[in-house]
C-alpha cells in the first residue's frame, strides 16, 4: 500500500494524454533518441550544439540526467524542458547498485554477510534514485516518469521496486518483464486516471495492452556504444548495422541510447537525415507506451 501511494504521488505531478490509436503502432519504422549523463552545456549549446541540431530536425528527445549535473546547470534543464524534450532520471551520482553494494562491503566488511550487504547497497542506491528525482523536481519542476539504471545494472526484483516507486524503467535486458511486477498495471491505471484527456475506447486500450504484453522487446534500449566508438563516421556505420540486425529480427522500433558527446552529435548530423530517407519516423519515449507527456506543474 505504501508503494502504491508513492506511485500516485509521483503521478500527481505528471500530465499524460493519449494519442489516437491510429497514431500508435509498434509496427511502424520508428526511432527514439535518448541521451544519458547530462546536461552538458558544452555539448548542448552553441551553433554546432545538439539542441540546435534537434530543433532543426524537429526532433524531441529524452534526456536521462544525473542529479548533480542538473543541480550544477539548472538553466540547461529548464531549457531542455522549454524546447519540448523529456527530462528523465539517471540517479544522482551515476553509481550502479553493484557499486553501492561494494561500497557497503568496504565500509562494513564481508563478515556481515551477502544479504546484509545487498540490503545496505540497495538502500543507498534507491536513496540515490530519490535524490536524482528531487534534483529534477527542483530544476525542471516535475517528478520524472522515466528512469534508466546506470550501466543497465538491474535485475527483475530491482526493476519491480523501481516500478513501485512510479517509474517506467528503460533497460536493455529482454528477459526483464513489466508484467512480472505487481505494481506495473497500477502504474498504467494511475497514468490513465490522472490524464487530463479522455481514455482511449476500451477496445483500443485492450489492443495496446496486448501489444505491451506481446512486444515488450520493442521497448528495450539499444546500446549505440558511443562511449567506445569515438569516431563519428564509425559510429554512424555501427548504428546502421545494429538497426539492420534488429530489422532482421522483425523489430522496427529502436530506442537509441546516446550520450552527450561531441562525436555523437557529429554522427547524428549524418544519421538523422539518413534514417529519415529510409522511411523512419522520430518519436519521443512516451510514444513507446502509447502516451504523450504534456505540461506539468
Amino acid at each position: 500500500m505504501k508503494a502504491f501511494r508513492i506511485v500516485l504521488l509521483a503521478l500527481l505531478c505528471v500530465t499524460i494524454s493519449f494519442p489516437a490509436y491510429s497514431e500508435y503502432s509498434l509496427r511502424d519504422k520508428t526511432v527514439v533518441l535518448t541521451f544519458d549523463d547530462g546536461p552538458r552545456r558544452e555539448i548542448l549549446k552553441g551553433p554546432k550544439g545538439l539542441l540546435l541540431l534537434l530543433e532543426a530536425e524537429k526532433i524531441r528527445a529524452t534526456f536521462f540526467v544525473q542529479g548533480w549535473q542538473a543541480k550544477a546547470s539548472p538553466d540547461m534543464v529548464r531549457e531542455l524542458r522549454v524546447k519540448g524534450h523529456i527530462i528523465a532520471n539517471h540517479t544522482y551520482g551515476h553509481a550502479s547498485v553493484t557499486q553501492w553494494i561494494k561500497a557497503a562491503e568496504n565500509k562494513l566488511g564481508k563478515d556481515v554477510g551477502p544479504e546484509v550487504l545487498k540490503e545496505k547497497g540497495l538502500e543507498r542506491y534507491l536513496k540515490d534514485v530519490d535524490e536524482g528525482m528531487l534534483a529534477i523536481l527542483a530544476t525542471a519542476g516535475y517528478r520524472p516518469l522515466f528512469f534508466r539504471p546506470p550501466l543497465w545494472n538491474v535485475d527483475q526484483d530491482l526493476y519491480c521496486q523501481l516500478v513501485a516507486r512510479g517509474y517506467l524503467v528503460q533497460t536493455v535486458q529482454r528477459e526483464i518483464h513489466d508484467y512480472n511486477c505487481p505494481d506495473f498495471q497500477k502504474l498504467l491505471e494511475g497514468i490513465q486516471k490522472y490524464s487530463r484527456s479522455r481514455r482511449l475506447p476500451e477496445a483500443n486500450q485492450q489492443k495496446i495492452e496486448e501489444l505491451w504484453r506481446g512486444q515488450e522487446r520493442l521497448r528495450r534500449d539499444v546500446n549505440t556504444e558511443d562511449y567506445e566508438i569515438r569516431d563519428s563516421h564509425k559510429l554512424v556505420e555501427y548504428v546502421k548495422k545494429v538497426i539492420r540486425n534488429r530489422e532482421q529480427e522483425k523489430i522496427s522500433v529502436h530506442i537509441l541510447v546516446f550520450h552527450e558527446l561531441s562525436w555523437t552529435t557529429e554522427a547524428l548530423r549524418i544519421l538523422i537525415p539518413y534514417l529519415k530517407r529510409q522511411g523512419y519516423r522520430f518519436e519521443n519515449l512516451p510514444w513507446i507506451y502509447g502516451i504523450t507527456e504534456g505540461d506539468r506543474p
